[in-house]
């Protein structure tokens, strides 16, 4: 709002100008510019002027008494002539003061003045704002030293002036002194003063003159704008009188007669017909008026009315002459519209009431009905309750019973053989006893939680070291946190004697730990404080992520589990538990978000008892058997959890590759040692992890968790294929999770196998090895149908090429006859190019073949052959490559294989060629053979650079070759597969000690 003349602000631009301080410094950051300011007509808001004068002060070091030497200033200024004349008119200062303040307020609109006398020296002068207007003390100030400067103007001395502030009010006391001037003076002043007064008085003549021309401007402008207001407002007024008509009709055929009438009484038409269309299970209506009279003779104007975008009646008007419909109907349809729209409304609604009355009289008999089934009910149930809680107790302890024994009977396992166990078994052992105490923990605590649900939970006090007690607890999770790689540390007393339940606080602590190693990721710090004062206080500080907001008010609620808990595991009972025991003591548990981070759980026991240690020195030491710990058994050896990213290969030839990914450490490492035993394992901890490894590994089946952090593994199948560019490549999710709709969405994603957890070892495995075999068939079909077609171009196109081949070959050996001896002697120049162009031939011919040999098809004629002959006479045929490598074999296999000999020779033949070239001079070539599961593996591995896994599917893509142009042909490989699959085999690359060799199995 627009309050402050920019008259107002030029003392402060003036003494601005004086210290050297330009404007733009006092206007920073406001919508003006100096030259705005420095029109008086122009005007500011309050708030800018306060601060204009706010930075003055700042900028110019200016104090209290410089602000009241301003304002003596500007009464002492040339500008001032025509005041001090009018001075003089009124003679008494207190009439000055009275006319000052009048033309003060014409420079702040949001201020008011009183002046008030007492007597003839003394007055008070108030100034007040509104309420909402900050005070100007540095414009009060400047005021203060104007108001004492006014009585010089009439000849009078100074004022003397007291100032007060009191919110938005400002009260000057004036005490003037009395002094008048000599005379001489005084009619030197009046004459001075006439002819100043002349001056400014003919200033402020032009000045009004130009207002009196922007004051008519802006008259005519007004007299436009209320021709439309009153245009507007007669059709406001026809708006209202329809609605007047209508206004309480709730009928729908009455409420469109009013409409109709309304119109032709009010709204200048000679006939008005509205129809309405159906609407929903409403008949449609329609009406006219006047309702004897016939439609005038032309069309009527027609205006749809539209509820919520939908048409729901149409208005046909004949206007009378002169009338311009569409400005008229402006207001009105919207009021038409909404007397339709109520209408309609009340007549559902009345349907409605209808039907909700019904449904209350139905709903009423049944719930007397239900009443009574439940009174008996809660009988049945107060007997059941007690029977429940009998049974809860007694299957809680069942359960304890035999996890005690697997307990028991692997701790008498370690002792009796331990040292006669391998690593891995020891650790296995390790892995069976840790998820036996899982077990455990989690019976207790339910058993505890049920005893405190009914009131039942009992502590044993006792005097117990707690210093001691929680030392040993953070000393037993510390190789689970040096495993997740986690700083744990204890910050307190090594012994502080006092009554607790030490089982109690055992579980206390150790769940907030254990929260603390979850939720905490690698890489940060967990702290465990005691302190004894007033209170004894225990604290588990991380530096996790910390707990939201949602989450914060339900936090210490049963089965309550973060969304980030869900991914690590855990019922949700812990914190409960926590709480109930804590406030059993007497105590408080309480969450503190410290504002580094990370979480701070704070548990206080007040009115607990520390014992002095001299009187409880036989006690210090916590009895045998007082506390329990939970943290996995340690049996001696390094506990092996793999690390993201580790590869596990298999202890003979991989049969392929597998991403595991699966956050828990101790089933991972379980999954991958079951598969590494046939496959080759990458180790993934998380979904992007996982993800990235895909990218790096190119594997050929994915098995994943679903509850991952970072990635969820519905993610991840997602994206798996896109990763490995491979779209047969199988995924088989394995989670906790069973229900419908979670399979259903793994399904959706890719998978094509959901393994339920716990799962049967050997059952995983066939399902692994059978997602292979799937993957096989598939691969083996879309290279079948690549075969096929390129086999049909490939014939097509040796027959082409056989023709001008044999064309040279038998001109050339007649030309060659031909020629004089002399001229085709080899170290001629023609016989030099006979050489070459049948060499040439010969390639041809020899390209020719092999693009026959796609024609494949037909029956093979098969017999049994023993293998070593067929590797010597494969042997043999590549001993000129082989000249310079050592050859290995290693065949475990010496028994025959049904196959036909020329096509499988001609594959190892192609086979040990290839690994030559790979190893070269110096090198060495393997060919080993063995039966597995039913089938006979051949392997031709080398000590070569091995092949790129990014070109592992393209080697047997035809005429893709790694081979110099003009060395090979790439049809070999291909070649050779197709002749394995013929065989009911496959030839493909694999792993086995870190290398790769190209496999053939064949059926024994």
């Amino acid at each position: 709002m627009s309050d402050v003349t920019c008259k107002a602000v030029q003392p402060y631009f003036d003494v601005a100008k004086a210290h050297g301080v330009e404007p733009a410094a006092l206007i920073g950051g406001m919508p003006y510019s100096a030259e705005f300011l420095r029109d008086k007509n122009n005007r500011i808001s309050w708030r800018d002027f306060v601060e204009i004068g706010q930075k003055t002060r700042e900028r110019c070091a200016l104090g209290d008494a410089d602000l009241e030497q301003i304002g003596r200033n500007v009464f002492k200024s040339g500008g001032m002539r025509v005041i001090m004349s009018l001075a003089r008119v009124l003679g008494e200062p207190a009439r000055f003061y009275k006319w000052m303040q009048r033309g003060n307020n014409m420079l702040f609109a949001n201020m008011t003045s009183e002046v008030s006398v007492t007597d003839k020296q003394n007055l008070q002068i108030k100034i007040r704002l509104r309420d909402d207007d900050p005070p100007s003390l540095e414009y009060l100030l400047i005021s203060k030293g104007g108001i004492a400067s006014m009585p010089t103007l009439l000849g009078y001395p100074e004022a003397h002036v007291e100032l007060q502030v009191s919110g938005p009010q400002a009260v000057f006391d004036v005490t003037m002194r009395p002094k008048r001037p000599s005379l001489i003076r005084r009619v030197v002043q009046a004459v001075r003063g006439s002819q100043e007064t002349a001056d400014e008085l003919l200033a402020t003549n032009e000045a009004l003159t130009r207002r009196l021309e922007e004051l008519s401007a802006a008259n005519a402008h007004i007299e436009a704008q209320a021709a439309t207001l009153d245009d507007q407002a007669k059709r406001l007024q026809l708006a209202h009188d329809v609605s007047k008509m209508i206004h309480g009709k709730v009928d729908v055929r009455e409420t469109l007669g009013k409409i109709a009438e309304a119109l032709l009484t009010h709204g200048g038409v000679t006939y008005v017909k509205l129809d309405l269309a159906a609407h929903g299970a409403h008949e449609a209506a329609s009406v006219s008026a006047p309702a004897a009279a016939a439609p005038p003779d032309g069309e009527g104007q027609r205006f749809p009315i539209e509820i919520r975008t939908r048409e729901v009646a149409n208005l046909l008007l004949w206007a009378q002459d002169g009338v311009q419909l569409e400005p008229m109907l402006e207001y009105v349809l919207p009021v038409v519209a909404m007397a339709i729209d109520n209408a309609l409304a009340f007549r559902e609604l009345e349907a409605f009431q209808r039907d909700l009355q019904r449904l209350v009289d139905e709903r009423t008999a049944d719930l007397r009905e239900a009443r009574d089934d439940l009174a008996a009910t809660v009988v049945q149930l107060q007997e059941v309750q007690g029977s429940r809680d009998a049974f809860f107790a007694n299957i809680s302890h069942e359960i304890r019973t035999p996890l005690s024994l697997i307990i028991l009977s692997a701790d008498d396992i370690e002792r009796s053989a331990g040292a006669a166990l391998s690593v891995s078994a020891r650790s296995s052992l390790g892995s069976v006893v840790g998820s036996a105490r899982k077990l455990l923990r989690l019976v207790d605590e339910l058993l505890l939680l049920a005893a405190g649900e009914e009131t039942k939970l009992r502590l044993r006090p006792e005097a117990a070291d707690l210093g001691a007690l929680i030392a040993g607890l953070v000393a037993a999770w510390r190789p689970a946190a040096d495993t997740a790689k986690l700083t744990l540390a204890y910050d307190g007393p090594a012994s502080l004697i006092a009554t607790i339940d030490p089982v109690a606080i055992d579980r206390v602590v150790t769940n907030l730990v254990s929260n603390a190693l979850k939720f905490t990721p690698s890489g940060g710090d967990i702290r465990v404080t005691l302190s004894a004062d007033e209170d004894c206080v225990i604290t588990v500080r991380d530096t996790g992520a910390g707990i939201d907001d949602e989450l914060l008010s339900r936090l210490f609620g049963r089965f309550e589990r973060s969304a980030a808990g869900g991914a690590k595991g855990g019922t949700g009972i812990g914190l409960s538990l926590v709480k109930q025991l804590t406030e059993a003591h007497g105590g408080k548990v309480s969450l503190i978000r410290p504002p580094s981070g990370g979480s701070e759980f704070r548990v206080e026991l007040p009115g607990w008892r520390v014992h002095e240690a001299e009187t409880l020195a036989s006690s210090a030491e916590p009895r045998r058997g007082t506390t329990r710990r939970l943290a996995p058994i340690d049996f001696g050896v390094e506990q092996i959890a793999p690390a993201s990213g580790q590869v596990l290969r298999p202890p003979k030839t991989s049969l392929g590759t597998v991403l595991l990914a699966e956050d828990d450490l101790g089933l991972s490492e379980a999954v991958a040692r079951l598969l590494a035993e046939d496959y080759t394992v990458i180790i993934a901890y998380d979904g992007s992890a996982a993800l990235e490894l895909a990218r790096e590994h190119q594997p050929h089946l994915l098995v994943t968790d679903v509850q991952m952090p970072g990635m969820n593994g519905i993610e991840l199948a997602e994206k798996f294929r896109g990763a490995t560019n491979d779209r047969i490549a199988p995924v088989v999710i394995m989670s906790a999770l069973g229900d419908l709709s979670t399979r259903v969405r793994g399904l959706e994603a890719g998978a094509v196998d959901y393994v339920i957890k716990p799962f049967d070892a050997r059952e995983f495995l066939a399902r692994v090895r059978a997602q292979f075999r799937m993957r096989d068939l598939a691969a083996r079909l879309h290279q079948a149908e690549q075969l096929s077609a390129l086999g049909a171009l490939s014939a097509g196109l040796a027959h082409e090429l056989r023709n001008p081949a044999n064309g040279v070959v038998n001109a050339i050996r007649p030309l060659r006859k031909l020629l004089p001896e002399e001229l085709r002697a080899p170290q001629t120049a023609v016989g030099q190019l006979l050489e070459v162009a049948l060499g040439c031939a010969d390639q041809i011919g020899f390209l020719s073949r092999q693009l026959l040999n796609f024609r494949g098809g037909g029956a093979l004629e098969l017999r049994e052959v023993p293998l070593a002959e067929l590797v010597k006479r494969a042997l043999n045929q590549t001993q000129v490559a082989l000249a310079d490598v050592e050859m290995r074999l290693d065949l475990g296999y010496e028994g025959e294989v049904r196959c036909a000999p020329q096509l499988l020779l001609q594959v190892l033949t192609n086979l040990l060629d290839n690994a030559a070239q790979a190893a070269g001079p110096g090198g060495w070539v393997e060919v080993s053979a063995r039966t597995r599961d039913g089938a006979l593996t051949i392997e031709v591995g080398d000590s070569g650079p091995g092949v790129p896994l990014e070109l592992r599917e393209r080697v047997f893509q035809p005429f893709f070759t790694t081979k110099p142009p003009g060395v090979g042909t790439g049809l070999g490989l291909p070649l050779s597969r197709d002749i394995a699959h013929r065989h009911g085999g496959r030839l493909e690359l694999r792993e086995r000690d870190g290398r790769c060799v190209f496999a053939i199995d064949l059926p024994v």
